[in-house]
């Protein structure tokens, strides 16, 4: 169609780059936002996991970097079940969708705080549970 207008070349370059743009399937920009909340979500949940361990549920540092640890192994594990759950069971789309959706309630689950551990809740507890147990082996003889 021509204008009557001369187009400078910054112009045609201007509009060769909406036009490859525009080129893209709507698929790709869903795919690269999800890659990218997925990122966001692993190497936040790296930096704040071992803190909140240690400061909110006061667990030892060595038991904090054994649950960073299993964590993490999952992580890398879990994508292996879940391939071979969509590719047997749900289907591409379906099985996009639930990790979506596991993905939101994890987020939603982490907006509200618990509350913390402190040491003078753990030992009654357990003392409770002890008490009981063996209550339970009483009564059983």
């Amino acid at each position: 169609m021509e204008t009557g207008v001369e187009l400078t070349e910054a112009d045609k370059v201007d509009q060769t780059l909406r036009e490859a743009n525009l080129a893209h399937p709507k698929g790709l920009y869903v795919c690269f936002f999800t890659e990218m909340w997925e990122r966001f979500s692993f190497y936040g949940l790296k930096a704040l996991l071992i803190f909140y361990l240690t400061d909110h549920f006061l667990f030892s540092d060595l038991e904090a970097a054994n649950i960073f640890g299993n964590y993490f192994a999952l992580v890398y594990a879990l994508p292996l079940v879940g391939g071979g759950l969509a590719d047997r069971y749900l289907g591409g789309k379906r099985a996009v969708t639930f990790g979506a959706i596991l993905l939101c309630l994890g987020h939603f689950g982490m907006a509200f705080e618990g509350q913390a551990a402190y040491i003078d809740d753990l030992y009654p507890n357990y003392l409770r549970m002890l008490v009981s147990e063996a209550l339970r082996e009483f009564n059983s003889r």
